[in-house]
């Protein structure tokens, strides 16, 4: 007699304290609670399927580094870009201040737009903006600075430092050794 009261008042305190809590508070990681929370386990696949060795540092759930106009960008660089033909490039690409000479892709190898400082990148369609490009340069150093300056990451020298091959989840990386993407 005394079990089947124990455990009815556990039952019902369990009920009580549930009802009072926020979904979040039971599950900050949700993506219904927290759509900007990254998940914790995450893993990186190579291409076979297997998961590659990483760290997570526990109980790491960071905010996301805000990349601003960057962000509009899959290819956004200060000093130019180089590529080794024929890529398929998915997203807009840009270069700035640099001059857009210094753009070495095709268009037919990005499916998206081409932004340059000036009339001298590639034909015919590039679009000359240099006060977008401007600030999206300025928004990634912002961004750079903000992920740099973070002493916590979420993925410790992840593949020792090849990663050609993964696909990466969302969250900050640090590499202590250099970083290759061979494939």
């Amino acid at each position: 007699m005394k079990t089947k009261k124990l455990f009815t008042t556990i039952a019902i305190l369990s009920s009580i304290l549930m009802a009072g809590c926020d979904k979040s508070t039971i599950d900050p990681v949700s993506s219904e609670s927290n759509p900007n929370a990254y998940p914790q386990g995450s893993m990186a696949k190579n291409s076979n399927g297997f998961v590659s060795s990483y760290s997570i540092l526990a109980g790491s759930l960071q905010a996301p580094v805000l990349l601003g106009s960057a962000g509009n960008f899959v290819i956004l660089s200060k000093s130019g870009i180089t590529d080794v033909y024929e890529s398929t490039i998915t997203g807009n690409v840009g270069s700035s201040p640099i001059t857009g000479a210094a753009i070495l892709v095709t268009c037919s190898e990005v499916v998206g737009t081409i932004y340059s400082v000036d009339a001298a990148g590639p034909l015919p369609c590039t679009v000359n903006n240099a006060t977008l490009l401007t600030a999206s340069v300025g928004d990634m150093l912002t961004a750079y600075n903000d992920a740099a300056g973070r002493i916590n990451p979420d993925f410790l020298n992840l593949g020792a430092g090849n990663i050609g091959g993964l696909t990466l989840t969302h969250g900050l990386y640090k590499w202590t050794s250099a970083l290759i993407i061979p494939t």
